[in-house]
């Protein structure tokens, strides 16, 4: 679909067989990061969780603080990779979830603390990139730059604290249930596959939106602000219309394959 787009946008646009590839099959090229570690990981969930009930509860957190320290704690304050991907970050955070779960127990105390440490973590992961851009801009060091980067990134232990507190603080919050919010909430997925297509990321950042203009604009904030939302508006916008037009559509095809498939096992 995006190649047909982009292709109605920009004739001249180049489609060779990597693209058809990465277009037909697009877990196995990993066009989309997060969904081929996500279908990898569903694929190895019985052999991760079978490790988890294995593994005593010492060595098991002592593995999680090897690994934290291993990565984004060296990564964070000394820079290198330690051979570091998505997929193996996913599996430890699995494992620290499942940790959490099975051996940690939240009094009020605990709530509070967590509640604490969420909201300090968040304001300095917010703050820090705007410091040291700033410190950037004013020195004309590059490096402050870079760690403005760094620090909001998948391996930074800033993100580590912020996210594993978020997360404890909402499991222990009373449950509640917001028809806005999870009618908001469920075209995350959508989101995701539109504006991170390998295609049509590079045209919706740099040609639509136009993001390096704005880099050392006054405006910087408000362009971001406005990308964000328009981003997520128009893109539910258009999951919308998929749920109410292509999916009942699907749906009949999936429901009528499988009664056929039904009415075979049984004359079997």
């Amino acid at each position: 679909m995006f190649l047909l787009f982009l292709t109605i946008l920009n004739p001249l646009y180049k489609i060779d067989e990597k693209a058809i590839n990465t277009s037909i099959y697009p877990i196995s090229y990993s066009q989309y990061l997060f969904i081929t570690c996500y279908v990898v990981i569903m694929i190895l969930l019985p052999y991760i969780n079978k490790f988890i009930r294995c593994m005593e509860r010492e060595k098991l957190k002592n593995l999680l603080i090897t690994m934290i320290i291993l990565w984004p704690i060296t990564m964070t304050f000394l820079g290198g990779n330690f051979a570091f991907n998505q997929l193996s970050w996913l599996i430890v955070l699995y494992i620290m979830a499942a940790y959490i779960k099975l051996y940690i127990k939240f009094d009020d105390k605990a709530i509070k603390k967590n509640k604490i440490i969420m909201i300090i973590s968040s304001l300095l992961l917010v703050l820090s990139p705007i410091i040291y851009n700033t410190l950037g801009r004013i020195t004309g060091i590059e490096k402050y730059t870079k760690s403005s980067r760094d620090l909001a990134s998948i391996s930074s232990i800033l993100v580590l604290v912020a996210s594993v507190s978020m997360f404890l603080y909402f499991i222990n919050k009373k449950k509640f249930s917001n028809n806005i919010i999870n009618n908001v909430a469920k075209c995350t997925l959508e989101v995701y596959l539109i504006h991170e297509n390998t295609f049509f990321r590079p045209y919706l950042w740099d040609t639509i939106l136009k993001n390096s203009n704005y880099y050392s604009s006054k405006l910087l904030i408000v362009h971001a602000k406005f990308s964000i939302v328009a981003v997520y508006v128009i893109s539910s916008v258009i999951d919308y219309i998929r749920m109410k037009t292509i999916e009942p559509l699907w749906m009949k095809l999936y429901n009528y394959l499988e009664n056929k498939l039904e009415k075979k096992k049984r004359l079997f």
